[in-house]
């Protein structure tokens, strides 16, 4: 997926913002013939087990739970949005004690990843990074347009700078992962994120000019870089191979719930904050300034629980590789 904040034609041209969607169109047509063609059509010779049973009640599940969560706020919070919220509460329930049954038989989640102390923290980080970065990126976009009063192309254009610097970083931050392991690579990429929102909070102000915030945006920048790259490599590291793929889709999955309540918290957080302070008959400009500068704490409280998940991964050792039987052991020798 392309980022927000890409270029958009000019107004009256016809084409809005939602046409950027199709740029992904020809991408993934792309990615669907080179999978053809390159990709070894590799059969293990035996058949597979599909799990319907476990797509429906995740499908279910995760409908009424992203749907409740996402539109809450549109309908007041009403009855029927608290009803679609248990009933993703008792699918999510009965999708894990379905699990726990077919543990033998192929299942979607299989329980023995969890084992693995790497695959674990860093799937319990990718969902916290997601709601950090949504933290930052739905306030901060609103402020810049209602307050600054940019259009959404400038808007996203202040952005730039951070997407642009984190697709330089990502690279050589993976690549340092892969010498040292990531755990500090991680720290450190958590603790720039966490002081570009601080950065960005403190200057901040109904009157600021635009590329005051670029040196903040670099800083968060860096911090995805540093971020987003290793995250996958310590995840999948010491993950079995033929477990590889259930391990990358738990990891997805996480990331996307992670989205979803990531938009709800900070959503409810705005509508509350903003309230109260247009309550206290400030102007729309210093209450939403205000409320931003509130804000801020839900990333940075995340961000210090994710450093602290960082801190559980195993140091990077020459262990063998997943899938790798280990050597066996040498005989001992007499000193007879």
């Amino acid at each position: 997926m392309l980022p927000p904040y890409c270029p958009l034609p000019p107004s009256g041209s016809g084409i809005d913002w939602r046409w950027i969607f199709l740029v992904n169109l020809p991408i993934g047509i792309a990615a669907l013939v080179l999978t053809f063609l390159v990709v070894p059509d590799i059969r293990p010779g035996r058949a597979h087990r599909f799990d319907l049973t476990g797509v429906a009640l995740a499908t279910g599940a995760l409908f009424c739970l992203a749907f409740g969560l996402q539109e809450g706020e549109s309908y007041h919070w009403g009855a029927g949005i608290w009803g679609l919220l248990a009933a993703g509460t008792a699918l999510a329930a009965g999708f894990l004690l379905h699990q726990r049954r077919r543990q033998d038989r192929e299942p979607l989640v299989p329980f023995a990843l969890f084992r693995d102390r790497n695959f674990t923290s860093m799937t319990a980080l990718v969902g916290l990074v997601s709601v950090a970065m949504l933290g930052l990126v739905l306030p901060f976009n609103l402020y810049l347009q209602s307050v600054l009063h940019l259009s959404a192309i400038k808007a996203g254009l202040v952005l730039a700078p951070s997407s642009l610097v984190s697709m330089t970083v990502g690279p050589f931050a993976g690549r340092l992962a892969d010498r040292i392991g990531g755990k500090y690579v991680l720290l450190t990429g958590l603790t720039c994120y966490a002081a570009g929102i601080i950065a960005i909070a403190c200057i901040a102000a109904p009157g600021t000019v635009w590329f005051a915030f670029v040196p903040a945006t670099l800083l968060t920048g860096l911090g995805v870089g540093c971020i987003i790259a290793p995250m996958p490599t310590e995840a999948m590291r010491y993950v079995p191979r033929h477990l590889a793929g259930a391990a990358s889709g738990v990891n997805n999955t996480v990331r996307q719930i992670g989205s979803v309540i990531g938009a709800a918290a900070v959503g409810a957080l705005l509508q509350g904050r903003l309230a109260a302070e247009l309550a206290t008959g400030k102007a729309y400009a210093a209450a939403f300034t205000a409320t931003l500068h509130t804000t801020a704490i839900l990333p940075i409280a995340v961000l210090i629980a994710g450093a602290l998940v960082c801190l559980l991964l195993r140091p990077r050792t020459a262990q063998p590789q997943a899938g790798t039987p280990a050597a066996a052991p040498q005989p001992a020798t007499s000193t007879r």
